[in-house]
């Protein structure tokens, strides 16, 4: 039985196409697609993430206004998604096909959802352009 040499079982992954794999991630993450998707899990599942911080904090010993606690995490979440949102270029035709291909049923309810909030900010750009992208969802 031969002896298992370790510097040639790495010599095997060091010839693996590393590079492609990390230019193609790279890509995928600069995609419409990538930013719609990353806007959408933030809306959708960041409510569940915020309900389970609340529940922590509100089970734990600790003397917090639970209200402040709400608003800071409705703030985070949403500044989060409008960092995602705000990469989408509505005129680039990549962006419409990416738009008709996502076309699913998580995106209008994330929309609506972002839009409720920043109603109530009064931060009326960032409706006008949620409005417009749920707009060109209906259209795809």
């Amino acid at each position: 039985m031969d002896k298992l040499d370790s510097k040639k079982l790495f010599e095997i992954f060091d010839k693996f196409p590393i590079d492609d794999i990390k230019e193609n991630m790279t890509s995928y993450k600069n995609s419409f697609r990538f930013k719609l998707e990353m806007f959408i899990k933030v809306v959708t599942y960041g409510e569940q993430w915020k309900r389970s911080v609340m529940t922590l904090f509100t089970n734990s010993d600790a003397n917090i206004d639970m209200s402040d606690m709400d608003e800071a995490g409705e703030f985070m979440l949403y500044t989060r998604a409008w960092y995602w949102v705000d990469q989408i270029e509505l005129d680039e035709i990549a962006c419409v096909e990416t738009v008709k291909e996502l076309n699913n049923d998580n995106l209008i309810p994330a929309i609506q959802k972002a839009v409720k909030y920043f109603e109530g900010k009064e931060e009326f750009e960032k409706c006008s352009f949620l409005i417009k992208l749920k707009e060109l969802s209906k259209i795809a």
